[in-house]
């Protein structure tokens, strides 16, 4: 799970860009909602009231975050077949919006691509390619099995009249 964290290699789809940044924000949220109501930091004056240690967890949160936001989207322009060194436009103010509607919205490569394979928790394919693949399974099983169940010549003839040996009664020969 780290490495899917904090790991630039590899490839991820629109929906797990769009989870990380959602959960980013998230976790910088309530990190800071708690730093500003457990110790009343509003300014700079009262903030140098604040433990040092604070300021480093802070400074290592923020850090953190910035690392995963940037290898979120490193996987995610690796998707769209692009080097990951595309990442360097989410720092620039008016150009990072593209990049939002880029790794957001953009469908990225089908199958594998000079990044390897599609990242997914269900396994190395997506839940429908996965679902396609049973179905493709199925229909191959489907298509070998009635001629496995055919009834071959011998067992087409039918006993002459009167002539009980063979038959079955309630899964005993009749006798």
């Amino acid at each position: 799970m780290l490495r899917f964290l904090f790991s630039p290699n590899g490839r991820i789809g629109r929906l797990h860009w769009w989870m990380g940044n959602i959960v980013s924000v998230a976790i910088t949220a309530a990190f800071g909602f708690w730093l500003f109501s457990s110790f009343g930091i509003v300014d700079e004056t009262t903030a140098s009231s604040a433990p040092l240690f604070l300021g480093i967890l802070a400074n290592v949160l923020y850090f953190a975050t910035l690392w995963f936001v940037c290898c979120l989207t490193i996987k995610r322009y690796h998707d769209l077949d692009r080097s990951g060194w595309w990442v360097i436009i989410i720092f620039l103010p008016v150009i990072q919006f593209w990049a939002i509607l880029e790794c957001g919205f953009f469908s990225g490569t089908d199958g594998p691509n000079d990044y390897g394979e599609r990242f997914s928790f269900i396994g190395r394919q997506g839940l429908s390619e996965e679902i396609e693949a049973m179905r493709r399974r199925n229909r191959q099983t489907m298509a070998v099995a009635p001629s496995s169940f055919s009834i071959s010549s011998k067992e087409k003839s039918q006993p002459a009249p009167g002539d009980k040996s063979g038959q079955t009664t309630f899964g005993r020969l009749g006798t």
